[in-house]
């Protein structure tokens, strides 16, 4: 892949990380969640007035990682 491609892809990302942050602002305390991989962070925010939680898997290293049961995915760098 190109580099302009590449830099587009990531910046993309991260546009849509912030928005993504910006529409959940008003999301309850950040909760950090267990996980059995040292190279996953996982927390979840509850989001007021019965609008479910919000949770953040990230995944630091090389292998693939299984997400956890969800409705809906709303941002992932990978297929």
């Amino acid at each position: 892949m190109r580099t302009g491609k590449r830099w587009y892809r990531a910046a993309r990302l991260y546009r849509t990380a912030l928005r993504l942050r910006r529409a959940f602002r008003d999301a309850g305390e950040l909760r950090r969640l267990p996980t059995e991989a040292p190279h996953v962070l996982s927390f979840a925010r509850t989001v007021p007035d019965g609008g479910g939680t919000v949770l953040c898997v990230v995944n630091f290293g090389p292998p693939d990682v299984a997400l956890p049961a969800h409705r809906e995915l709303l941002l992932a760098s990978g297929p």
